[in-house]
């Protein structure tokens, strides 16, 4: 790569557990109940991402290590919802926030992702961020990786979280 695409930012998140609702349709929407029963609970969800193909849908969640353990007594109460979910321990998101949209950025950072064979377990985009879950022990070496082809500014804050956000 020859030229460093610019942006805003660099972000770690804290060490969560990704949750994924596989389910078919004619039937109980096992992903609206698993979100229902999260708002009820005030579990967060940091990440969120909902995907629908002929009679499937899947949603894909992660929630915070240390909400995990209410998260899965909530969810033992209620049978629909446990029957359909899948659980990966020990993952993380890392954000990047390209200066200006370009899909380049984006085709770029996936591609230095794929250098690393660092696992994708999901993926969510807009024009303002590109954020990836990915197992949480690697985030760290991701971040200087991709900070060496990614112009960051001179302000540019710490990559880790300095705020926890907690329902009350």
């Amino acid at each position: 790569m020859n030229e460093n695409l610019r942006a805003d930012g660099i972000k770690l998140s804290l060490e969560m557990t990704l949750v994924t609702i596989r389910t078919s349709s004619g039937g109980l929407d096992t992903n609206a109940r698993f979100l229902k029963l999260m708002g009820e609970n005030r579990i967060n969800l940091p990440f969120l991402c909902s995907a629908a193909r002929d009679d499937t849908t899947a949603g894909t969640y992660c929630i915070l290590t240390e909400d995990i353990t209410r998260a899965n007594n909530v969810i033992a109460s209620d049978k629909t919802v446990m029957t359909h979910i899948e659980y990966l321990p020990s993952v993380g998101t890392i954000s990047v926030f390209p200066h200006n949209f370009n899909l380049a950025f984006f085709g770029m950072i996936l591609r230095l992702m794929g250098e690393l064979e660092a696992p994708l377990h999901g993926l969510a985009t807009s024009i303002s961020a590109l954020c990836m879950v990915t197992d949480f022990s690697l985030l760290e070496q991701i971040a200087g990786y991709l900070a060496r082809y990614v112009s960051l500014p001179g302000n540019h804050s710490p990559f880790n979280p300095d705020i926890s956000i907690k329902s009350i």
